[in-house]
């Protein structure tokens, strides 16, 4: 078995985690919270099973497909996030709905923006053969709303952990449990994303939202 077939095989486990978790979520759906999640693990499967497509991909079209997949959970991952904190901590429940819409304009926009990158190239710049055809066959120059998103990505992601703190304190025990399992979810997708920024061309987050998936079984 050579490296894009184990990649793929180890990716595919982790989306099929992630199923499970969302069906676990689902039958819990009687809670807001629970109906939130099933959508983050939706969302986080979509990303791993778009990158394990993308690890087998032998043309720059296959890429171009397995993206797409990809990002039919990547932009919303964080938002629904942040979206679960604030039903968990109940913060701003009056505005709850008109929050939600303002959470997820940047999502929405790298959504579409992806879809017709072909025409603007906002998202990726371009694409580059890697020459020794190895994992991943083709890197990508980002363009700016690439970064645009990278940002709110880890403004959101700071933003739902300053809101635990206050809650942190306030709780009993048993919350303060479901309060670390919730970070963990976050952190564990960020701290393998930061591999990727730091150098490695192998996208590792996949990997880290079948971390999340764990802790939240």
């Amino acid at each position: 078995m050579d490296t894009r077939q184990w990649m793929s095989v180890t990716i595919f486990l982790a989306t099929a985690l992630m199923l499970f978790m969302s069906f676990l979520s689902y039958r819990k759906r009687h809670l807001p919270v629970a109906k939130t999640m099933v959508l983050i693990m939706l969302a986080a499967a979509c990303y791993a099973l778009g990158y394990a497509f993308e690890v087998l991909s032998r043309s720059l079209s296959e890429v171009k497909l397995s993206l797409q997949i990809e990002y039919l959970g990547i932009p919303f991952i964080t938002a629904l996030w942040l979206f679960q904190v604030i039903q968990f901590t109940g913060t701003a429940a009056r505005f709850r709905k008109r929050l939600a819409i303002v959470l997820f304009v940047i999502p929405v926009a790298v959504f579409f923006l992806h879809l017709t990158n072909d025409w603007h190239h906002l998202i990726y710049e371009r694409y580059i053969r890697n020459e020794t055809d190895s994992v991943p066959l083709y890197t990508t120059v980002k363009g700016p709303w690439y970064k645009v998103h990278t940002i709110y990505n880890y403004s959101v992601l700071l933003c739902g952990m300053l809101l635990f703190i206050p809650r942190y304190w306030r709780a009993l025990p048993i919350v303060r449990k479901q309060i670390i399992v919730l970070l963990l979810g976050a952190i564990a997708p960020m701290v393998f994303n930061l591999f990727f920024w730091s150098g490695m061309n192998v996208d590792l987050t996949p990997f880290g939202f079948a971390v999340s998936g764990i802790a939240y079984v």
